[in-house]
């Protein structure tokens, strides 16, 4: 009995001095880190000691604490998206706390290189995410539609279709438009919500409000110049803007046209008819290329 009672406050005073022995090794190292300019406390800031590979992360208010930190001089660093690395010489004691300010400053971020990977394969448009459809003038000129107006009153996913007196569209408005005008409305939601492009660029609307809104005139391009017609049958206004919401046709010119071309139809039918017109001159001048190209349309009621 009289051993155990002489162990054991030898086993505690041999803990108590290695408590004491660790805390006389280490320190703690605590600090802010703000912006150089402003002031302003950073948060989510790296800071680490690199040859110890301890570290931490300052909170919303810019404070960081790296506990138990051995004895000796080491550099401080601080990392931070968009901000140049600030570091700092600290030296730690024994049994205390050193503290420090970083300070860092804005930096532009610059990369080497960027890689884009991709991957092409051929698919069918019908296959595709939105149904496109393109159709030439040769298609058009087959289908019996050789002016865009005739086109899209043909197309499934178009309607009300200004270019004849008779539209739904346009009933009521009988002195709103002149018979010249033609409009692009697919699936119905109105000329203001279908986006018409010609060569990819947006054009003016025409001076007429309409049920919905304005729209633009498709027979302000002649159609002998048209080479062909891609209609987006799907809405696209997150692509293109509200005006989009029905879809976008985009009618592209034979700009490469050289040469001259003249066409006449008439159509006849019991008491009426359509005449039609339109001809096309293009050629080179040097470095530049010039297609000039006019129509005629006439309708008898």
């Amino acid at each position: 009995m009289a051993f155990w009672h002489r162990s054991i406050p030898i086993l505690v005073c041999a803990v108590l001095l290695l408590g004491v022995s660790e805390a006389q090794s280490v320190g703690n190292v605590t600090g802010t880190v703000t912006d150089a300019t402003s002031g302003e406390k950073l948060e989510a800031v790296q800071i680490y000691l690199p040859t110890l590979k301890l570290g931490a992360v300052s909170d919303e208010q810019g404070r960081f604490t790296i506990e138990n930190v051995p004895v000796g001089t080491y550099e401080l660093k601080a990392d931070l998206i968009s901000y140049a690395s600030a570091t700092v010489v600290i030296e730690v004691m024994a049994g205390q706390t050193t503290t420090t300010a970083l300070q860092m400053e804005l930096s532009a971020l610059y990369l080497d290189e960027v890689v884009v990977t991709g991957t092409a394969f051929e698919q069918s448009p019908i296959g595709l995410t939105y149904a496109v459809a393109v159709v030439g003038r040769e298609k058009m000129a087959e289908q019996g539609s050789p002016q865009a107006v005739d086109f899209f009153k043909n197309l499934g996913a178009s309607h009300g279709v200004i270019g004849e007196r008779n539209s739904w569209y346009n009933a009521g408005q009988a002195a709103t438009l002149p018979e010249s005008i033609a409009n692009v409305n697919l699936r119905g939601l109105g000329a203001s919500r279908t986006l018409v492009l010609f060569n990819g660029r947006r054009q003016v609307y025409v001076p007429a409000r309409l049920i919905g809104g304005r729209f633009v005139d498709v027979n302000a391009m002649p159609s002998i110049a048209i080479d062909r017609i891609e209609v987006l049958k799907e809405g696209a206004g997150a692509i293109y803007g509200s005006d989009a919401v029905a879809g976008v046709a985009n009618f592209l010119t034979r700009t490469d046209f050289e040469g001259f071309e003249f066409s006449a139809a008439h159509n006849y039918f019991a008491g009426a008819g359509d005449t039609n017109v339109s001809a096309i001159w293009g050629g080179k001048f040097g470095n530049a290329h010039a297609v000039i190209s006019a129509e005629w349309s006439g309708q008898q009621q």
